[in-house]
Parts: structure tokens; C-alpha cells; sequence
């Protein structure tokens, strides 16, 4: 009975040790899933500010063009 003990023990140290090792890098990786699918933040010089008329017919002029060559 006291062999059966012992072997239960040394399991159990086993697996707490596997699983303090083993819980910190699956939460490291799901921290970097978690930052991977978190989209950029836009850093526009625009951003929140009225557009010119003449830059915004410039831009919309492009996007026609770019349109009729695809």
C-alpha cells in the first residue's frame, strides 16, 4: 500500500511540474493570437480633420482611374 502511495505522489509531482511549465507558454501564446487579431490603429494625417475639395476631387479622380484599369 505504501509503494502505491509513493508512486501516487511521484506522479503528482510530475504533473504539477508539467503544468508550471506548461501554463505560462499557452498563455504567452494566446496573448499573441489575441495581438495578431487586434487590427491596426490608423495613424492618418486626416484622421477626424475635414478633406479639401480640391484633394478630395483629386482622390476620387485616382480612385476612377485606378477603377478603369483593373
Amino acid at each position: 500500500m505504501k509503494r502505491l502511495l509513493k508512486g501516487a505522489c511521484a506522479f503528482h509531482r510530475v504533473l504539477i511540474a508539467a503544468l508550471t511549465i506548461g501554463i505560462p507558454a499557452i498563455a504567452q501564446r494566446q496573448n499573441r493570437v489575441r495581438q495578431a487579431a487586434t487590427p491596426p490603429t490608423v495613424r492618418a494625417p486626416t484622421k477626424k480633420k475635414p478633406v479639401p475639395p480640391k484633394q478630395l476631387q483629386a482622390i476620387v479622380a485616382s480612385h476612377g482611374r485606378w477603377l478603369g484599369t483593373t
